[in-house]
């Protein structure tokens, strides 16, 4: 269908499609940001008519108490409920309170209206509790955070319905056209634009504008297979609050003479947005612009530009991960899958690494429950022993057998594979679960390297070069089966230096990105980030040409000993943060169950979270330049410090 023009677009024709039209949303749970006023009052007020439930998340509480007032105050009498729950999204902590909240409430959400916004505040200077422009801050940066974390509750709706498909509606503005240059990682807010000289403040707005399209292009291109419907839309030129901060006076000039007279009403504003998110044509078409009324528009063209998209999620992600927050920092959601859904392991020979405690332990343990025969794998012989007693006591049907394994030892490595090649001729699943993190303690391996990068990555790189023999073997004796290894990997990947693999800074330590982390965190970061590497490096070696499955997880996160060595005031509050945000280890076990048993986990190199679900990890970790390098620098350091040996 043609598009309207700009000038349509500014002045818009009679609409030809209004709230009526909108479907029943009984049973539907919907959230609008900024629902306390203006247009996403109004939009609450549409919802609440057809029967959804619908929550106000809102930072001022009283102006929300009020909009209760004003939905009622003709005795009006709805459908669907409303509820409130605070909201800030210039603040990182209140997105994520908020997602906590909402996802102790619902197992799903429906709708999600992103459509609180600011427009030119009194101060130029502000930023948001991150230290962004309050602009990009709260108009951008923290409606894609939020979307982030609620895309487990957006997929669970899909999952519960998939005939009438959830939906994400970014309220972007026709000040996007005024960002010209789409995203320019350098000057986010715009301010290298000659349109700057003038007002700082009106390109930093057009700039958030602009972001909103990108990213709902963005959130489709990435999450379209989830069954989610992505989409923006220009509300119109509406009488709203959105100048209520401003004191300038060329503000002052539009709220007293071109509002009253250019300006449309609330009730107008909320048609479009109410139309990409409810209306059976607009969900045909994700990643589309909607205009004034109800219209199906084009922005400016930069905005459909993959790579522009791909910038700006980028530098969110950057600013994320520099704060140490991912997807994964909300209550991870209820997962579909558990331990009780894995195969008969009759016949399977499995080892784990670190299957002494936490959970390496409880993946011990739910192997042997279906009957697996299981070698535990770790360094301290009197723990593993006690974990040996620990689970013969359960008299689970699978048999268990402990071998002693330094993964800060290389030599300790090869006796390991050794023995176990002397009393097994195959292997079928590899969990290389053991790990350190953020040591005090004795920071560097026997053979010199920092402790982390020594211990998780080089040490569980060169035992799976070694166990290669025996995976093989797996898949010959059963050809029908694909001989599976799990690499445990971590959020904190995302802590590592956003570069490629550095030989000469191995663990990252010197790197500057996120210089706002210890040395030791960007160390135990890149860790994890070489996991995954090993995890792709291997599955395109090896994998693909002999049928066989290397994966990475994130486990979760969880109350285990893997912090055991923490002093000072970490060691002092680890305890209060454990048990008032991590989960029982028992429950670490689920993910990498799954990645390693589960028929449904086929994919090879895939990255998965918790619980059992599996997503992308940080885009440096698809770099097949620095999973080559990483496996050449293992290589090199193995023929540092072991005889020549068994060839792969």
């Amino acid at each position: 269908m043609p598009s309207p023009s700009i000038a349509s677009e500014f002045y818009p024709p009679k609409p030809q499609w209004s709230p009526k039209e909108i479907p029943s949303q009984k049973g539907r749970i919907a959230i609008v940001t900024g629902g306390n006023s203006g247009i996403g009052l109004e939009i609450v007020h549409c919802l609440l008519r057809k029967g959804a439930k619908v929550y106000i998340a809102a930072r001022n509480e009283a102006k929300a108490r009020n909009a209760f007032v004003a939905l009622h105050k003709d005795g009006e009498t709805y459908a669907g409920a409303v509820d409130y729950l605070h909201l800030d999204l210039a603040s990182f902590r209140s997105i994520e309170q908020f997602v906590a909240e909402i996802s102790r409430k619902e197992s799903r959400l429906d709708l999600l209206f992103n459509n609180a916004g600011l427009f030119l505040p009194n101060d130029s200077g502000t930023l948001s509790a991150e230290g962004v422009e309050i602009h990009m801050g709260a108009n951008a940066l923290g409606p894609y955070y939020l979307t982030l974390l609620l895309l487990p509750l957006l997929r669970a709706s899909y999952k519960h319905n998939s005939s009438v498909p959830p939906r994400v509606c970014f309220t972007s503005s026709m000040g996007h056209r005024l960002a010209s240059r789409g995203f320019d990682p350098k000057y986010p807010s715009g301010h290298s634009s000659p349109i700057s000289l003038v007002s700082k403040q009106l390109m930093a707005y057009a700039c958030s504008k602009m972001d909103n399209i990108l990213m709902a292009n963005k959130f489709q291109r990435s999450f379209a297979n989830d069954g989610i419907i992505f989409n923006s839309c220009n509300p119109g030129n509406i009488k709203t609050s959105l100048t209520r901060n401003a004191s300038n006076l060329s503000t002052l000039f539009l709220n007293h003479f071109i509002n009253p007279v250019f300006l449309h009403s609330t009730e107008l504003g909320a048609l479009t947005p109410l139309y990409a998110g409810t209306a059976s044509l607009a969900g045909e078409e994700g990643g589309a612009y909607f205009v004034p009324w109800a219209r199906f528009g084009e922005p400016l063209p930069i905005a459909l530009d993959h790579k522009v998209q791909d910038e700006m999620a980028a530098y969110f992600d950057a600013i994320i991960a520099r704060h140490g927050r991912n997807t994964d920092i909300a209550p991870h959601p209820k997962g579909s899958w558990t331990p009780k859904e894995m195969p008969n392991l009759t016949g399977r020979i499995a080892i784990v690494t670190g299957g002494n405690t936490g959970i390496g332990f409880h993946t011990v343990e739910e192997l042997l429950r279906q009957n697996c025969k299981v070698y535990l794998a770790a360094r301290d012989k009197t723990r593993a022993m006690d974990a040996v007693a620990r689970l013969g006591a359960q008299n689970l049907p699978g048999t268990l057998e402990y071998l002693q394994l330094d993964l800060a030892r290389l030599q300790s490595i090869k006796d390991f594979s050794t023995q176990f090649l002397s009393k097994e001729s195959k292997l079928d699943l590899l969990f290389n679960n053991a790990g350190v993190m953020l040591p005090n303690v004795g920071r560097t391996t026997a053979d010199g390297y920092e402790l982390q990068m020594g211990t998780n990555s080089l040490g569980h790189h060169y035992l799976t070069e070694l166990l290669l023999p025996a995976l093989r073997n797996a898949k010959k004796l059963d050809p029908s089966f694909a001989p599976r290894v799990c690499f445990t990997s971590s959020i904190g990947h995302h802590f590592a230096s956003s570069g490629p693999f550095n030989p000469e800074d191995v663990s990252g330590m010197k790197a500057s990105r996120l210089i706002v982390l210890p040395e030791w965190t960007r160390a135990y970061g890149a860790s994890k980030l070489a996991n995954i590497w090993s995890a792709k490096w291997f599955q395109r070696h090896y994998g693909d040409k002999e049928g066989m499955l290397f994966t990475s997880v994130h486990p979760g996160n969880l109350r285990t000993e893997l912090t055991r060595d923490y002093r000072g005031l970490t060691g002092l509050f680890m305890p209060i943060i454990s048990f008032g945000f991590l989960y029982p280890s028992e429950m670490g076990a689920y993910t990498q169950l799954y990645a390693n048993t589960s028929p449904e986990a086929t994919e090879g190199g895939a990255y998965y979270v918790p619980w059992a679900r599996k997503i992308e990890p940080s885009a440096i970790s698809h770099d097949e330049k620095s999973q080559e390098a990483f496996a050449q620098w293992c290589k090199a350091q193995v023929a540092k410090h072991v005889a020549p040996g068994v060839s792969v």
